[in-house]
This record gives structure tokens, C-alpha cells and sequence, in this order.
């Protein structure tokens, strides 16, 4: 049976949260059963192994350091100040109470939240916010001798904020890892950014898997190199590394001088595959160079703008869609019917003529995608990428807008159990085409 951990001395009472363990301990103050103290863990451990707490303002690399392999630390609701790097040397689960309910913070320049140099280590369930510069959120460092494998990051929202310097959401260096159900966002306002950064090294004696499900990776840049939201090296490695990515979506918008590429495999022994996601980078959605492969499957490239040899497999739509001019489905060279093909499902609704407060029901319901509004009388698109009930604005067109009642607007917005076109132009008849593309 699992061992239980509590912080000793106070008897205070834990934060109550959504959780899976109720766990109870007398304080050490012998009033037997008079003062206990609780925490409402959302943990789940089986075997020899601790369940460690670590309360509101205890030091996490402090019970960290204490723990032993197969352990799990456990967070609680609330928000944790660090100020100095989290080191991670052996193999622990470290789980908060659920994003934006556990946060980790820091302000304190050239840190790296989470250092990890073990395998089989498990980060989850919590939120990473840093406005810092030169920072990262997740580092994984195999080493000579050591390829790292099993670590998994899941169900976090990673954050680095408009800071200055170089600054790393997630980055690997010879190591195997999962990273699943998140969102990583680097911003740097004078430098470059990546959210996600995978690597193979010289020192890499194995080959090595990266496995990605269902992330949101944005990377945001001004200077510097060159920004990524995701980008596949072979540093001089010997040894292939493989990204695998599924329903994810990789952003990388960059000012100034070199590009924003939102998916990139360089080198030889880089190899990278796509599986329904998308891709909107301010430079080039898909960027390869001298790699040993990269396939898009069911993937949607928003601009269209691609550099190096790329294979496609299934539908890949490339039709510029942020661009100027009418989108239509025959432009991507996809027929205007409701579809669905390796995980991409398309809907299409075709040559409505909406008037002056007119409302149209889509039908789309939720999901992960591109809604694509076109209004073939104006000739003028609008392009949105949606993320569950949530539409963000991708396009540059003023015509539309994503609130409701704007006046003078085409309007794109979520209304009580889908998403709805409003029409606020007074300018007589028009003819609007919908299509979406995503799961």
C-alpha cells in the first residue's frame, strides 16, 4: 500500500478541489483526533510507492529531492512562486488539481520551470505561467551515455509571456516523451520563440520518438533566429529522432527579420509526421530541409506556403485560405459535400442567400478546425479557426467580426449549441458559403 506524506507541523486544512483521493492525518500537536489535518488529492498511485504533498508555499524542489523513483508529488489547488529552476533527477510523477486550478509562476529571469534529466518522469494536470526573460518551461536532457524514454507531459498550459530572450515552451535533447492535451504558448518581444523543440544530439546513442496528441503550440517571435511552433532537429545526430503528431495545431507568427515557421524538420535524421492537424505559420506553414522525411496527412496548411520536400497523405488542404479571394472547396480540390476522411471531417454549406439580419444556423456543433466564411458576392473570405466552443479570427478581412450585433459586420459567432453567421451588411441580397474542416 502507498504511503502517505503530509507536511508536518500545522494541522491546517487543505484547499478543497475536484479530486479522486480524500486523505486524512492527525497533526503532531497530540490532540489525537482533534485537529486533522486534509488535502483532497487528485492522485492515484498503486504499489510501494509514496504519495507525497506538497501544500501552498512549500518549496516543490524540496519534496522533489526527498522523493524516491515512483513517487508522485501532488500539488494543491492554488499557486506556487518559484524562483530558481525545479530540478527533476529521478523517475516521479509530479500532478496538480487541473489546469488554471494548480499554477506554477515565475518572474525570475534565465530559469527552466522544470528541469528534467531522468525517464519515466510524468508532469500533468497543472498550468505554467512565466514573465521572464530568456526562460523555458520544460526542458528533457538526455546525456552522453543516457537517452532518455517514458517521460510524459500531459494536460498542462504552458505559458511564456511577451518576455524578453530567447524563450522555450517544451525542448528535448535526446529523449523519448509524450505530450498530450495541452497548450504551449512562447512569446518573446525581441527574440525568437519556440513552443515546442525536439532534438537528437551527437550524444544520442538510440533513436528516439516523439509522440504528440491533441496539443495547441504557438510560438511568437521578433528578432533573433528563426520562430517555431514545432521543430523537428537532427543536431549532428547518428540516430533518427520521429515526431508523430495527431489533432494538433502549431502557430508561429514572427516580426522582423528571419521567419515564423509553424512545423519544421531539418536534418537527416529528423523525421516528422502529421497527422490531422494544422499548420499557420507567418513564413511558411511547412518548412523541411535535408530531413529524412516529413508527411502531412489530413492536414490543413492555412496560408499555403510550404519550402523543401513535403509528402501529403490523404486530403491536405493548401488553398491560401488567410490569403485574399474566395475560398471555396473546389479550390482546395475538395468536393463540396459533407465528408469525412482519416480523422478530417468537412461540412459544407453552399449558396445561401442571407439579407440584411439574417441568421444562419451551421450546424457545426463544436470541434478543432478552420470555419471558412466566404461571401461570393463581395468576393471576400473570412477564415477562423475554432477550438471547441471558442472561435479565434485567423483572417485579415475587416468584413468580419466574431461578436454578435456588430453592426456593419459579417458576423461569426457561438450562439447557446452551434456556430452561427449573422449578416449586419445593408446592402441588399448576398450569397454565403460556409465550409469547416477539422474533427
Amino acid at each position: 500500500m502507498a504511503d502517505i506524506i503530509f507536511p508536518t507541523g500545522t494541522g491546517a486544512k487543505g484547499s478543497i478541489v475536484n479530486a479522486d483521493l480524500l486523505l486524512l492525518a492527525d497533526s503532531a500537536d497530540g490532540n489525537k483526533g482533534k485537529d486533522v489535518t486534509f488535502a483532497i488529492l487528485k492522485a492515484a498511485v498503486t504499489g510501494d510507492s509514496n504519495i507525497i504533498y506538497c501544500p501552498i508555499g512549500g518549496d516543490i524542489e524540496t519534496y522533489i529531492a526527498a522523493a524516491t523513483a515512483g513517487d508522485t508529488i501532488v500539488l494543491a489547488a492554488g499557486t506556487y512562486t518559484i524562483t530558481d529552476d525545479i530540478d527533476i533527477a529521478q523517475s516521479i510523477n509530479v500532478v496538480g488539481q487541473g489546469v488554471g486550478v494548480t499554477t506554477i509562476a515565475c518572474t525570475t529571469a534565465s530559469k527552466k520551470v522544470f528541469d528534467i534529466s531522468a525517464s519515466a518522469v510524468r508532469i500533468a494536470d497543472l498550468s505554467i505561467d512565466v514573465t521572464a526573460d530568456i526562460s523555458s518551461g520544460i526542458i528533457v536532457t538526455g546525456v552522453a551515455g543516457t537517452v532518455l524514454s517514458g517521460v510524459v507531459l500531459e494536460n498542462l498550459d504552458i505559458d511564456l509571456n511577451s518576455a524578453a530572450g530567447v524563450q522555450l515552451g517544451i525542448k528535448s535533447f535526446d529523449a523519448s516523451l509524450t505530450i498530450r492535451n495541452s497548450t504551449v504558448n512562447a512569446t518573446s518581444s525581441d527574440s525568437y520563440a519556440r513552443a515546442i523543440s525536439v532534438e537528437n544530439a551527437a550524444t544520442a546513442e538510440a533513436v528516439t520518438t516523439v509522440n504528440i496528441y491533441n496539443v495547441d503550440s504557438v510560438g511568437t517571435g521578433s528578432g533573433g533566429d528563426n520562430t517555431y511552433g514545432i521543430l523537428v532537429l537532427d543536431s549532428s545526430a547518428t540516430n533518427d529522432i520521429t515526431a508523430n503528431c495527431y489533432d494538433s495545431r502549431f502557430t508561429a507568427v514572427k516580426t522582423g527579420a528571419n521567419e515564423g515557421r509553424a512545423i519544421a524538420v531539418v536534418g537527416g535524421d529528423a523525421i516528422g509526421n502529421f497527422y490531422n492537424c494544422i499548420a499557420n505559420g507567418s513564413d511558411a506553414d511547412v518548412f523541411e530541409s535535408t530531413s529524412g522525411g516529413l508527411t502531412l496527412y489530413d492536414t490543413t496548411l492555412v496560408n499555403g506556403t510550404t519550402s523543401g520536400t513535403i509528402t501529403y497523405g490523404g486530403t491536405v488542404v493548401t488553398s491560401k485560405l488567410s490569403t485574399g479571394g474566395v475560398f471555396t472547396p473546389e479550390v482546395a480540390g475538395i468536393s463540396p459535400v459533407a465528408m469525412h476522411k482519416g480523422g478530417v471531417s468537412t461540412q459544407v454549406i453552399e449558396d445561401t442567400d442571407m439579407d440584411d439580419n439574417d441568421v444562419m444556423d451551421t450546424g457545426i456543433t463544436s470541434g478543432y478546425g478552420l470555419l471558412i466564411v466566404s461571401c461570393t458576392t463581395d468576393g471576400t473570405s473570412g477564415v477562423f479557426r475554432i477550438e471547441n466552443q471558442t472561435i479565434v479570427d485567423v483572417s485579415s478581412n475587416a468584413l468580419y467580426s466574431v461578436t454578435k450585433d456588430t453592426d456593419t459586420k459579417i458576423n461569426v459567432y457561438w450562439d447557446t449549441d452551434q456556430f452561427k453567421v449573422q449578416m449586419l451588411i445593408d446592402a441588399g441580397n448576398k450569397n454565403v458559403s460556409v465550409a469547416f474542416y477539422g474533427t
